[in-house]
């Protein structure tokens, strides 16, 4: 019996494209992604997903981040505040 794993790159465990996808089939990323249809500071995403902890909402975004699909700013003003938005990679999917 041949193993198809030498023949075919997408079935090994190096490929570029496991990466993103262990990102949107993981449970939160795809709900995450469809609240930020427009740019949204971190409570009000969490107040979005009832649920999700804050901890699980943090490194959901750190990933989307890592990924290119979610960009981060801070807002200085009298109560500071990080916004988070979709990049163009992100609204393609």
């Amino acid at each position: 019996m041949t193993d198809d794993t030498t023949f075919d790159p997408v079935y090994r465990a190096d490929c570029p494209s496991r990466t993103i996808l262990d990102q949107i089939a993981d449970k939160w990323s795809m709900l995450v992604l469809a609240v930020l249809h427009e740019p949204r500071r971190f409570n009000a995403i969490k107040r979005r997903l009832d649920g999700i902890t804050q901890r699980v909402l943090t490194q959901t975004l750190r990933k989307l981040e890592r990924n290119g699909m979610v960009t981060r700013r801070v807002i200085d003003g009298r109560s500071l505040g990080v916004e988070y938005a979709l990049t163009p990679l992100g609204h393609s999917l």
